[in-house]
C-alpha cells in the first residue's frame, strides 16, 4: 500500500527492483533511482500537447508509410530506470520484443508458482 501525493490510498504490487516494476508496472508510477515515484502533474495544457504530439507523430508515420507505432504512457526501461514517456514511438520490432518480454515473464510467474504449488503437496 502506498498514500499518494493527494493523500489517496492506493494499492500496488509489492515491487523491489527495477525488473519487478517492468514485470507489472502500476498505473501512473515510475521507478526511478531505486524508488517508485507516482507520476503527477498532468495538467489540461499537459494532455492537450500530449495528445497533439501523439496526433502528428502518428499522422507523419501513417504519411510517410512508416513501421511503428506512438504510445502514450507506454512502460519503458532506460538503463537503471522505469519510465513511462508521455509519448512514445516504438518500431515493429521494440513492440514485439516488449510483448515477448510480457509474455515470457508471465510464463516465468505461472511456472514458479505451479513449481511451489506442486512441492506443497
Amino acid at each position: 500500500m502506498l498514500v499518494s501525493k493527494h493523500n489517496e490510498i492506493v494499492s500496488i504490487p509489492e515491487i523491489y527492483s527495477l525488473e519487478d516494476f517492468m514485470a507489472n508496472p502500476p498505473d501512473g508510477m515510475e521507478w526511478v533511482d531505486g524508488q517508485l515515484i507516482e507520476k503527477t502533474g498532468m495538467t489540461l495544457k499537459h494532455s492537450e500537447i500530449e495528445a497533439n504530439l501523439s496526433f502528428y507523430w502518428r499522422s507523419y508515420i501513417n504519411s510517410n508509410q512508416l513501421d511503428g507505432k506512438v504510445y502514450t504512457e507506454v512502460p519503458c526501461r532506460t538503463y537503471k530506470q522505469g519510465r513511462r514517456p508521455d509519448v512514445a514511438y516504438l518500431t515493429p520490432r521494440a513492440a514485439a520484443s516488449c510483448q515477448q518480454a510480457k509474455s515470457i515473464l508471465n510464463r516465468t510467474k505461472i511456472n514458479v508458482i505451479n513449481s511451489c504449488l506442486l512441492r506443497k503437496f
